[in-house]
């Protein structure tokens, strides 16, 4: 099934989620279009979440609530522990990251009661 008919499947399936979390803000944007062009409110009725926190195509930041990606800091983090690899030819068994992730859009998070 596509996207529409797999979420719309989800959706009644489930009950009626009060959130949904998106692998990525592309599939947030479409989820979102989906559940409103079935008469789905959102985020009154369902809030769609995103996770990268990426510019879309006509709007600088998402319009729904985003986990912001430190996606450089990544980027760094890797090369230097590529660079630390190649220079002694021992890679780490394991590495910790705390990640600093942050959320863009909160404020689009209507307050439930309960």
């Amino acid at each position: 099934p596509d996207l529409s008919e797999a979420l719309m499947d989800f959706w009644h399936r489930s009950g009626h989620p009060s959130a949904l979390w998106c692998c990525n803000d592309d599939i947030a944007r479409q989820a979102i279009d989906i559940l409103r062009g079935n008469g789905v409110a959102v985020p009154e009725e369902v809030v769609v979440l995103g996770f990268d926190g990426l510019p879309q195509p006509g709007m600088p930041v998402p319009a729904w609530p985003s986990i912001k990606m430190p996606f450089r800091e990544l980027g760094e983090l890797a090369v230097t522990l590529l660079d630390k690899v190649h220079s002694s030819g021992i890679a780490p068994k394991q590495m910790n990251y705390e990640l600093k992730a942050s959320v863009s859009g909160a404020g689009l998070i209507p307050e439930r009661k309960p």
